[in-house]
């Protein structure tokens, strides 16, 4: 009888254990089919970037909107032109977290500087003209185009050149964008630059074109949609791109009167003040806000920390401007 029931019980066991290989069996199958294959795609393409841009040209207005999306892209080549090497480093080479922040920061605080010194010297002549204008004084026809070409850049709303409101709006658009919070956006847009989009594009703040050709088309855009991720041909151009936008897109009204309102006590632009004026910057909104900000407090030894002058890359970039502040 006791043979009876190890027997019995030994059946049991077995039958158990065919029927939880055959489960397991038509959950590798099923497996194979797409989720293993949507699983490859996101490995590859390293995403994580989080947000992207639109920009959309009608009666000479530009109109961007922010999507949150996890993007998953196509590698197909529109333009063999365009497929410019990437100038950022292996960022992912650094294993340790404190490495690979250093890395990035310290790599992308040249360009911000000299793109910030480009603006100063804008703003500085829109002063100059300023004080003409103050005295009463006829501005001359060269600078007046100089003026009008800043005027339509930046979007400005005034655009008479004999009204002093005019200068004043210029001064509040034509400003630096503080560089802690230039380097948290584009440690968030570009996942510390290693995205794929920063990569291949030199993308580092998400943004969108909509000329065929002119980057890259996510395999998530919609039937219909015409956006491509931008390409850039450096990193300092995918900065002045990105600091325009914010200095002229009408979304982004709040973050430019929190930095003029510093300019009008003496005070140095606040990046955390600033970041106020990017809810429109992210589907995410106030979400977004927060996530900036933390970055910024977070790192903050490491975004204050000053620039090494002996640094190849500062001394190439000063020799093409030796004019600008470094500081």
């Amino acid at each position: 009888m006791i043979k009876s029931r190890l027997g019995k019980a030994i059946i049991f066991i077995i039958i158990a254990i065919s029927l939880m290989l055959f489960i397991s069996f038509l959950i590798n199958t099923f497996s194979l089919n797409q989720p293993k294959q949507k699983q490859n795609i996101i490995l590859n393409d390293s995403l994580k970037t989080n947000t992207i841009s639109k920009e959309m040209v009608a009666d000479s207005v530009l109109s961007q909107e922010k999507a949150s999306i996890k993007e998953s892209f196509t590698k197909k080549k529109t333009d063999s032109n365009l497929e410019f090497p990437s100038s950022l480093p292996n960022f992912s080479a650094h294993k340790n977290v404190k490495d690979k922040k250093n890395a990035f920061f310290n790599f992308l605080k040249p360009y911000l500087v000299y793109e910030n010194s480009l603006i100063l010297k804008q703003r500085s002549f829109i002063i100059e003209q300023q004080k003409v204008f103050n005295t009463g004084k006829s501005i001359n026809e060269e600078n007046k185009v100089t003026l009008e070409k800043y005027i339509l850049d930046y979007r400005c709303n005034s655009t008479d050149l004999t009204n002093s409101e005019t200068y004043i709006e210029l001064l509040t658009r034509v400003d630096i964008i503080p560089q802690e919070l230039a380097l948290a956006q584009a440690a968030l847009e570009s996942s510390w630059g290693s995205s794929y989009f920063a990569r291949v594009a030199n993308n580092l703040f998400g943004q969108w074109c909509f000329t065929p050709g002119c980057g890259i088309v996510p395999r998530a855009r919609r039937k219909g949609e015409t956006h491509e991720v931008k390409k850039f041909i450096s990193v300092g151009l995918s900065i002045r791109s990105y600091m325009l936008f914010l200095n002229s897109h009408p979304a982004f009204d709040l973050l430019r009167n929190e930095r003029a309102a510093a300019r009008a006590r003496q005070k140095k632009p606040s990046a955390l003040l600033m970041a106020n004026g990017l809810e429109k910057y992210s589907a995410r909104g106030v979400a977004y806000i927060r996530e900036i900000k933390s970055i910024i407090r977070s790192n903050q030894a490491i975004l204050t920390k000053p620039m090494n002058m002996s640094n190849p890359l500062v001394i190439a970039i000063q020799k093409q401007d030796s004019t600008h502040i470094w500081n």
